[in-house]
């Protein structure tokens, strides 16, 4: 051990910003008892790589294994300043500050469910029914996130079995409680299957209960998008019936919570101590009958809110998607020679109608979109166009955007916190040539180029050109 611990030492000085070197001296030094020289190892190391939480995560079981917890609390505070998403870490700092689960103080008893359940039964005609559908939400001052969800569902009929035997746990998820709970009192717990994508609950019967407990974290939205967004949380569900429905949110006093809610009304948040606390919920909902030709997005229909404070809109990110995938389409020697072989010596319009059916003619077959970049389709003949024919328009000085277009099937209402997929569906790049006409161009559809061009706000004919503070008119947000 002494060799092992002195030829360590030695090329940890070599090699001073060595990881795996340093973690292998500090492990040395704690299996014999050196606490205080693993922790300067480390230390050392954490100046190297101020942003590596790990190494401060390693720093705190040190110092726990040393005797000093409060020490071990500070660094494993400072390490989920780094990763709020360490759902480990969070638990374990949980637990060392109060003694308790993560948002336990936020739980429902799955029993006591059961019980009100069994007092007033809610079947809907559904093959089964959630007798608990839970969620509590805990937000962190870094904008992380950590979700509690819990549901009970019951089997009302042999169909209903099959829909809720198989379980989905999300990937990342610490699970509290998995488990079928018989009707005369059993309870049993499945095995766990390596590989396997979902949980099978053994011996559900019709008349038994399906629980399950799971913690999830989320990381922040990052410096770009200050705030938080939770995800979006229903209120009613297709095909089965909800006899208790609850979501609480809490986060720390002074943050502005805002709820948006989507087809129904919910309280304001209130400040409860050092903490702003939403909190709603119902009983006996009946299940949602879908009916035919019914919208697709379900957020046009069914209730939801969504909590968050911070940023609002899409601009923040936008300039997000904009940072990206500037690279994109980035200009090379090769994008430029294209460019001015297909226009041949054209200009305006007309250089724009030449490099679009270039484009389409030599890059066929499934577009890439936004994942590769101009200079690698050229290079390949295959691969985005929507990047070549932008790349290619800057190369012949023709300004132009790449904008998301709302297309008929996403859901046209308005949210108040940034969405991803507001208008998610097509990725356009259109140009400006003469300030007050323009063509809209879509290198991403494979027939001929003379259909691939349209005006859309104008109708599909010659318009005017959107400036870049228009409005979508179907989002009434910008592109």
């Amino acid at each position: 051990m002494e060799t092992a611990t002195k030829l360590y030492s030695e090329l940890q000085s070599r090699d001073p910003s060595s990881i795996s070197l340093a973690n292998t001296l500090a492990n040395l030094y704690v299996s014999k008892r050196r606490f205080d020289d693993a922790t300067a190892v480390l230390q050392k190391l954490a100046a190297v790589w101020p942003r590596n939480a790990e190494l401060v995560k390693r720093m705190a079981d040190v110092r726990e294994y040393a005797g000093q917890p409060a020490e071990a609390l500070k660094l494993r505070e400072k390490a989920l300043a780094m990763a709020g998403d360490d759902l480990t870490l969070r638990r374990t700092e949980e637990r060392a500050k109060t003694g308790r689960e993560l948002l336990e103080a936020y739980a429902v008893d799955g029993r006591e469910a059961i019980r009100a359940y069994e007092a007033e039964p809610v079947s809907g005609g559904s093959a089964a029914a959630f007798v608990l559908d839970a969620a509590a939400v805990r937000v962190y001052p870094d904008g992380s996130i950590v979700n509690r969800i819990h549901t009970v569902q019951k089997a009302l009929e042999q169909s209903g079995v099959q829909e809720i035997a198989e379980v989905n746990v999300p990937r990342g998820a610490q699970v509290l409680a998995l488990r079928t709970l018989k009707a005369d009192g059993r309870v049993l717990e499945p095995e766990n299957i390596e590989g396997k994508d979902t949980v099978s609950l053994p011996g559900v019967a019709v008349g038994d209960y399906v629980e399950v407990e799971y913690l999830l974290a989320e990381p922040p939205r990052g410096p770009a998008q200050p705030g938080f967004t939770a995800s979006a949380f229903y209120f009613q569900i297709a095909n089965q019936p909800n006899a208790w429905v609850t979501y609480t949110v809490v986060a720390p006093k002074g943050v502005g919570m805002k709820v948006d809610a989507h087809g129904m009304k919910v309280p304001e948040p209130k400040v409860d101590g050092d903490l702003e606390v939403f909190h709603f919920e119902t009983r006996r909902v009946p299940p949602f009958i879908p009916e035919p030709d019914a919208p697709p997005s379900a957020n046009e229909y069914l209730p939801f809110v969504i909590v968050g404070a911070g940023d609002t809109g899409n601009e923040s990110l936008v300039k997000l998607y904009g940072d990206a995938f500037q690279e994109r389409w980035l200009r090379t020697a090769e994008v430029d020679a294209f460019a001015r072989k297909a226009a041949e010596g054209k200009s305006g319009l007309d250089a724009v109608k030449a490099l679009h059916a270039a484009v389409m003619q030599r890059f066929s077959g499934r577009d890439a979109s936004l994942s590769q970049t101009a200079a690698s389709t050229v290079a390949q003949d295959r691969g985005s166009r929507l990047t070549v024919m932008k790349a290619g328009l800057n190369a012949l000085g023709i300004p132009s955007r790449v904008v998301a277009v709302r297309t008929f099937n996403t859901d046209p209402s308005a949210y108040t916190f940034p969405r991803t997929r507001c208008c998610r569906t097509r990725r356009c790049a259109w140009r400006c040539p003469a300030p007050s006409r323009c063509g809209w161009t879509r290198p991403c559809a494979t027939a001929p180029s003379a259909s691939c061009r349209s005006w859309p706000w104008a109708g599909g004919r010659r318009g005017c050109c959107p400036s870049p503070a228009s409005r979508c008119r179907r989002c009434r947000r910008r592109p």
